[in-house]
């Protein structure tokens, strides 16, 4: 269900894409421009979606000049991790072999300011982007601008780019909710199964990743169930604050998966949900610091609206 909910909102997207080039196209005749056919016309839109793309690529590389404490020693370091990398003809011929490889062309700035950090992983790139390049290359400037949080956990990355590159927008958007479950090696294995499931549904339930976090010890292992009904919860952050205090008295339920399922499943269910997260004692669970609790007070939980500002505070 959640993929067929992806795919008819990236038919929705592109839907407005088509009909804001029309207008733009309308435009462009009531104004008199004239139209560019052939050759010529195609070149010139090559060229300008290369400068295009070019800038953003350069607006990259001038921002960490800028950021930078040293920028001189950054501008060594890069020539440095470039040299070494030129070095290597085979390296080289690789990535010149790649069925996409002009595709790179328009971020080679920003792929020179990050190339002291992708050097370490240049020819696990090679083997892990063929066949990915023409799915990943869109957001390919956005992963450059924040490589230093992607890069400790790349190589996770790269070995399961399969899974993850259909989703690379999506996950982007929401990667400092999504990193916070990287700090344990325990949690990136057995969540990737379910990328495909939740990823079209992070622009809902993004809200709730920060509330969940502290209690995926005891979240997981009932994932499987859990899963297929966790989008009927978008509206009720009170169940991924108390997850563990649900757990703790109804877990016994979610145990039979067919039964855990229809209990989900069934009307009403989030309400009910939330009014149990308010009025089951927590103290059995969470001792002395039952009376700390989650704000969610910033978070827009309409559909496809996330704020995020989630934090703790401690009731008086």
């Amino acid at each position: 269900r959640s993929i067929g909910q992806r795919q008819a909102e990236l038919r929705s997207s592109a839907g407005r894409a088509e009909a804001r080039i029309l207008r733009l196209k309308s435009k462009q005749r009531s104004l008199g421009m004239p139209t560019r056919r052939g050759p010529l016309g195609s070149s010139a839109r090559l060229l300008e979606t290369f400068f295009a793309r070019e800038q953003v690529s350069a607006s990259v590389l001038a921002s960490l000049l800028a950021s930078a404490s040293d920028p001189w020693g950054l501008v060594r370091s890069d020539a440095m991790s470039l040299a070494r990398i030129t070095s290597r003809p085979d390296l080289l011929a690789g990535y010149a072999r790649l069925p996409d490889a002009p595709l790179l062309l328009p971020h080679a700035a920003a792929i020179a300011a990050r190339i002291s950090l992708l050097e370490a992983h240049a020819p696990g790139l090679l083997l892990a982007v063929e066949g990915h390049l023409d799915v990943v290359e869109p957001h390919l400037d956005k992963i450059l601008s924040n490589l230093d949080k992607i890069e400790p956990h790349l190589p996770f990355v790269l070995d399961n780019l399969p899974v993850l590159a259909p989703h690379c927008g999506i996950l982007l958007k929401h990667m400092d909710a999504l990193l916070l479950f990287a700090d344990s090696d325990a949690y990136l294995p057995s969540l990737l199964p379910y990328v495909p499931t939740f990823a079209p549904l992070l622009d809902d339930l993004a809200c709730h990743l920060v509330l969940l976090r502290p209690h995926m010890r005891v979240v997981l292992p009932h994932l499987e169930v859990i899963a297929p009904s966790a989008h009927r919860f978008v509206s009720a952050p009170i169940v991924s604050e108390n997850a563990d205090v649900l757990l703790y008295y109804f877990s016994w339920v979610l145990r039979l998966p067919a039964v855990g399922r229809r209990v989900l499943g069934a009307p009403g269910m989030p309400r009910i949900a939330s009014l149990l997260a308010r009025i089951m004692p927590k103290w059995p669970v969470r001792g002395g610091c039952a009376g700390v609790r989650c704000n969610f007070d910033g978070c827009d939980l309409e559909p496809s609206v996330y704020a995020g500002r989630v934090g703790k505070r401690a009731r008086g």
